[in-house]
This record gives C-alpha cells, sequence and structure tokens, in this order.
C-alpha cells in the first residue's frame, strides 16, 4: 500500500497546482458499518486518526458534485456530529 499511497500524494500535489477545478476528499479508514448521515468534513481536522463508512463517503461525494464551495480544495472526512448536508455547506 505504501506505493499507492505515495503515487496518491504525487497526483494530489500535481492537481493542487493544476489550473482545473477539483475537489480532493481524503476520507479516514474506511468501514463497513451502515452510514449515520454526520460526519466532520474540513480542510483542517485536527482529529486525524479516525474512521468513516464508506456509505457516508459515497453520500458525501453527492453532495460535493453540486457544491459550488468545494473547488480547489483537499477535504479531511470522518465520522462526527454535523449532518452532512449541513457540514457541506460549511465548507
Amino acid at each position: 500500500m505504501s506505493h499507492y499511497y505515495s503515487a496518491k500524494a504525487d497526483a494530489d500535489r500535481h492537481l493542487l497546482q493544476a489550473e482545473l477545478d477539483y475537489a480532493i476528499l481524503m476520507p479516514g479508514k474506511l468501514t463497513d458499518e451502515n452510514g449515520t448521515g454526520n460526519v466532520m468534513l474540513g480542510e483542517k481536522i485536527k482529529e486525524r486518526d479516525g474512521s468513516i463508512s464508506r456509505t457516508d463517503v459515497a453520500s458525501v461525494l453527492e453532495h460535493l458534485l453540486g457544491a459550488d464551495n468545494s473547488h480547489k480544495k483537499a477535504i479531511e472526512l470522518l465520522n462526527g456530529d454535523t449532518p452532512l448536508n449541513k457540514a457541506v455547506e460549511q465548507l
């Protein structure tokens, strides 16, 4: 996996310097648990060691696609207490 993480970091750095619209989503450890619909989402999350269900990741991605405030951001995602639609609005 270390090769993947290295390649992903290189690709993210390249994208951050590109003249494209992008949003980089960086979820915590993925779980197979049911989604809660509540997340912690932001450009800098203090808690770096956390998890998030695959269902919640998919739901956040769906909301980010239509969000104008997610462009040109690298966004961290973990389980949290904020409803995901509100968390996306607060980016």
